[in-house]
């Protein structure tokens, strides 16, 4: 039973829920409201779940997420979603999943800010546009586990024991295929 991470398959699925999350919610606040703070949500949720793969207290994550959230309701929509990915980079580079400076700095500047620009360059203006380009983002976020790291080798993951009769299941497999 293989039960270790899979963060490519995770992130394009977390970034489809979080759009159909986003059409279903968003609806009833204002865009102005909606843009920022939907964006910070799926945000939050995504590093969670980096902290978790990661193997990192949650605590860790409180001191960036309050921050880019009281800067989302302080400034322009605009420089608040820079802020955002630009503390999501920190969160997932430098205290989920611990890579190296220059190592980490690459990677993000390729997935990370590579995946900002590409939304600012689409520039949705609908909510549909919106739910499009998290999709879209996530998508491209799920580039950064194909680049070879710590991360992304299975070896690092623990194992998981199996019941005994799984255990003598496959004790058994073994004997037959040496006797063969």
């Amino acid at each position: 039973m293989n039960t270790s991470p899979r963060p490519v398959r995770t992130t394009i699925l977390f970034g489809l829920f979080s759009a159909v999350g986003f059409l279903a919610v968003m609806p009833v606040l204002p865009m102005v409201v909606a843009k920022p703070m939907g964006a910070w949500c799926c945000l939050a949720a995504y590093c969670l779940l980096l902290a978790r793969w990661g193997r990192r207290p949650m605590k860790d994550l409180v001191l960036p997420l309050a921050m880019t959230a009281a800067v989302t309701l302080l400034v322009n929509w605009r420089i608040a979603l820079a802020l955002q990915l630009a503390a999501f980079c920190w969160i997932r580079s430098g205290l989920c999943l611990g890579q190296g400076l220059v190592k980490g700095l690459l990677k993000e500047l390729l997935v990370g800010v590579g995946g900002g620009l590409l939304l600012a360059r689409l520039a949705p203006h609908s909510l549909s546009g919106w739910a499009l380009a998290i999709w879209l983002f996530f998508l491209v976020q799920a580039l950064y586990f194909l680049f070879p790291g710590p991360e992304s080798s299975p070896k690092d993951y623990p194992e998981v024991t199996t019941d005994p009769f799984g255990r003598l299941k496959h004790q058994a497999e073994e004997i037959l295929a040496d006797t063969i």
